[in-house]
């Protein structure tokens, strides 16, 4: 598996990086400008203007190649004429499928992590309304530190469940030798999946409406605000909604492996 990762990382570490570092550059150069007074000196200003451009043009190219990440590790890899040789290598599918997950969520984790750092910074050197954010998310790890874990691992196991419906409908695609329309069939069949999941969560709000109601509905901005405040919400919806996403994490898992080790058909060449 050290390997696999080690390629991966190779193949796609300059781009991302550098798209990290554009915009971790960008939120504390905005920091240094916004500490000047403008009228004395309206070039910063400009400059400031410049700096929440290339910011916010960093994030679309970033969200484009974290993409092209996924797609170069996935698709590429595993279900191009490339994928043959992969799957020649001395190690399981589960490997492979594990590593190619492993991968991605480090590229996600370290953006998020860089972002969030360049913003820490960016309000050290000139604190504004995202001040209060910060105090109050620190506040919330010694109010409702079981709460704010439950949040954390909850988005965790969400992105986990992305990659892993991604690396799904992928083999689908490829087990039905869907050659024309590949981008649209793709998302069709996500959004097929995603009505057909919300159908089955609706069941318990059928069967049990004031239970549901009361204890089961899922998270909502009500209770992420909660964390962030004095109140302390019931961890029951995290950990329902982690529950939930693990069985479907399992189950789309093992319906992918098993269409890649039994259906698909890769050439050579």
């Amino acid at each position: 598996m050290k390997n696999l990762l080690k390629h991966d990382f190779l193949e796609n570490y300059i781009g991302i990086a550098l798209i990290n570092a554009l915009i971790f550059f960008s939120l504390i150069g905005s920091g240094l400008l916004s500490k000047f007074d403008f009228d004395d000196m309206p070039y910063f200003l400009m400059l400031l203007v410049v700096l929440y451009g290339v910011m916010v043009v960093s994030g679309f190219f970033w969200i484009a190649l974290i993409v092209l990440a996924i797609l170069n590790s996935i698709n590429k890899k595993l279900f191009s004429p490339q994928g043959y040789l992969t799957f020649c290598l001395p190690v399981s599918i589960d490997t492979i499928l594990i590593a190619k997950i492993l991968i991605n969520l480090f590229w996600i984790f370290v953006s998020f992590l860089s972002f969030y750092i360049a913003l820490c910074i960016r309000e050290w050197i000139y604190p504004s309304l995202f001040q209060t954010i910060f105090v109050n998310f620190y506040r919330s790890i010694s109010n409702a530190p079981l709460h704010l874990f439950a949040l954390y691992l909850d988005i965790f196991i969400s992105i986990v469940l992305l990659l892993v419906k991604f690396i799904f409908i992928l083999s689908l695609l490829n087990i039905g030798k869907i050659k024309k329309h590949r981008l649209l069939a793709g998302i069709f069949i996500f959004l097929g999946l995603q009505i057909l999941l919300g159908m089955l969560e609706a069941i318990p709000s059928a069967l049990f409406p004031e239970i549901y109601a009361n204890h089961l509905a899922p998270m909502t901005l009500y209770h992420f605000a909660q964390i962030f405040t004095d109140q302390s919400p019931t961890l029951l919806p995290y950990l329902l909604k982690i529950s939930a996403n693990l069985i479907q994490i399992i189950i789309f898992y093992l319906l992918a492996r098993y269409l890649i080790a039994n259906k698909l058909e890769l050439e050579s060449s």
